[in-house]
């Protein structure tokens, strides 16, 4: 790209129609895109999959939270009993 590139430096140079379309990339075969292809797509799929799991396991603890922040606010558990079990530990 650089070589057929023009311009008065380095960070102005603009590659023109009839240069970049000289520009020869490697291809692999059709088979060898398919199966990136499949391979991309499997980890993607595992990825949005993760996600998804992550997301709930961040909804359960916030509605955790919720539930203790109301607990201890009501009187329902002993905040300081607690604390002095976790420093005796």
């Amino acid at each position: 790209m650089r070589r057929g590139s023009k311009g008065i430096a380095d960070f102005r140079l603009r590659l023109y129609w009839e240069q970049f379309r000289q520009i020869r990339l490697p291809v692999p075969p059709i088979e060898e895109q398919r199966t990136i292809a499949a391979e991309a797509d499997a980890i993607t799929k595992r990825a949005a999959g993760l996600t998804k799991l992550i997301e709930m396991s961040l909804d359960r603890l916030h509605e955790r939270r919720q539930a203790l922040i109301a607990d201890a606010i009501s009187g329902r558990i002993n905040v300081t009993q607690a604390e002095k079990r976790k420093n005796a530990a």
